[in-house]
């Protein structure tokens, strides 16, 4: 038996047209999950792109099935928190229905990440422009969760979110927090943003435990693999395995 063949199988359909893996997934959890992805095709980082995009999930939950996903995770916050919560619910169960496999989302997940914390008030470190960051916003406080600083990259162009270096998230992650230092926790939302290079350097500036939508979404398709998901070397919140119930 193949060393891929003994692990769970879990698809990710990522906002992008291509089919790469996030990194964060790989370097987390490749050990011990075989991903596959699927592009959903994302044209903008916006309400017209977001809603073009949700048209492909059903069709690509289905093909992650053909490949033999035992899961679906929906890698793409935005993509799936732009109307609120019930939408966000609504497009999870899109995917459900079509691939008859249990689903979950970025958004579903940093929100148990926060809540892991008991996180209520965050201040926001995100790639979005202003209508995608005032859903985000009122997203999060459905659940709570009060938003009392933003820093933001106002990025619409899908091609500009993917080449942000870590550099420019750890800044942007600073400047989140210099507008509410009392602030809980700091969340760096956009699953393109890539944090694992720097939560630990950033929580260090900081004092602050980061939750990241990247680095919560392959905790959420750890958990629902049934895996362990603690890992070193990449946070506070991973350290400790980020809590019982992700997705």
């Amino acid at each position: 038996m193949t060393e891929s063949s003994t692990r769970p199988k879990i698809g990710l359909i990522t906002p992008p047209s291509s089919n790469h893996i996030p990194p964060e997934c790989e370097t987390l959890y490749g050990d011990a999950i075989e991903f596959a992805a699927r592009g959903a095709s994302l044209k903008s980082l916006d309400i017209e792109g977001y809603t073009d995009a949700e048209t492909r999930i059903a069709g690509l939950a289905e093909e992650l099935r053909d490949w033999g996903a035992r899961a679906i995770v929906l890698f793409g916050t935005s993509m799936t928190f732009y109307r609120g919560c019930d939408h966000m619910r609504t497009i999870e169960t899109m995917a459900v229905k079509a691939s008859g496999l249990p689903a979950t989302s970025l958004s579903s997940s940093i929100i148990a990440a926060l809540q892991s914390i008991d996180a209520s008030n965050v201040v926001l470190g995100t790639a979005y422009v202003d209508e995608v960051n005032q859903a985000l916003i009122a997203f999060l406080s459905e659940f709570g969760i009060t938003t009392s600083g933003l820093s933001a990259m106002d990025i619409r162009d899908v091609r500009k979110v993917e080449q942000v270096t870590s550099r420019e998230v750890l800044e942007t992650g600073l400047r989140a927090f210099e507008t509410n230092p009392d602030a809980d926790a700091i969340l760096i939302s956009c699953g393109a943003l890539h944090t694992l290079e720097i939560t630990e350097a950033l929580e260090r500036e900081t004092g602050k435990t980061v939750i990241s939508s990247a680095v919560a979404g392959a905790w959420g398709a750890a958990a629902i693999a049934g895996i362990d998901t603690r890992r070193s070397g990449y946070g506070h919140w991973l350290e400790t395995g980020g809590g019982s119930d992700a997705a």
